[in-house]
């Protein structure tokens, strides 16, 4: 789960070649017929929504394996009272003077409604992404769930209406370093397709040159559906032959 990236934004849902679609092919091809992919993204979230997400409605579909894939967002300059970002105004977060119980409570059935995690993501307190990783991994691990992190590749300067929407790149490298440093601290494995879309001779960027082309979400899943299979996924048996 996601932002932009994961969702698939800038191909067609019809033509089910988001990362998401290619990685499940990419799987049952190497013999996991049993595998299903979901996608559970939104363009432009952060990893704090993820939090709320995964705490609030994704558990349900109690799954095996979860792909945490909200890097890119955290350095792009968004509104900061945006309700999809975690951030807040400069004031006294709600959140601090919540007890334990409410807590229990927004979370098991205010945030089950759509509506409420907007309104509650407005005034939610921004706590370090360092913490959002810990407990992503933590609610996960409870539930004997598996956790990848990936620092998705993307070009640092993008516009939009004329306006630079990226932050300096030492942010972006900030970022990525903390997925890598929370991945190593817990033993999360930390995807990085860069390298694999640096040794592709073709363009794997989308035209606005931020997002992934059909054939980057292609080479993203094949890798990807690599580190899954050999970490987590037991190697299929060899078929038997008929006699």
């Amino acid at each position: 789960f996601g932002g932009s990236q994961t969702y698939g934004w800038g191909i067609p849902s019809m033509d089910r070649m988001a990362f998401s679609d290619q990685l499940e092919r990419t799987l049952r091809r190497r013999g996991h017929s049993d595998v299903e992919v979901l996608n559970a993204a939104f363009p432009g979230v952060k990893t704090a929504t993820g939090l709320r997400w995964l705490a609030s409605n994704l558990i349900r579909y109690e799954p095996d394996i979860i792909v945490v894939n909200f890097v890119v967002n955290e350095f792009m300059n968004v509104d900061q009272s945006h309700v999809w970002s975690g951030e807040t105004s400069p004031q006294e977060p709600l959140s601090s003077l919540v007890t334990p119980t409410l807590w229990e409570y927004w979370r098991g059935t205010v945030m089950g409604n759509h509506l409420s995690q907007i309104i509650v993501a407005d005034v939610y307190k921004t706590y370090a992404m360092r913490d959002y990783l810990h407990w992503i991994v933590g609610i996960a691990r409870d539930r004997n769930i598996e956790v990848v992190f990936s620092i998705e590749p993307t070009n640092l300067y993008v516009e939009s209406g004329g306006k630079n929407i990226m932050r300096e790149e030492n942010s972006a490298d900030d970022a990525q370093a903390i997925y890598r440093e929370v991945g190593k601290e817990l033993g999360v494995p930390v995807y990085d397709a860069l390298p694999h879309f640096l040794a592709e001779p073709e363009n794997v960027w989308f035209y606005d040159t931020m997002h992934m082309s059909r054939l980057g979400h292609r080479v993203f899943a094949e890798h990807l559906g690599e580190l899954i299979g050999t970490r987590f996924l037991e190697t299929p048996a060899p078929a038997t032959a008929a006699r």
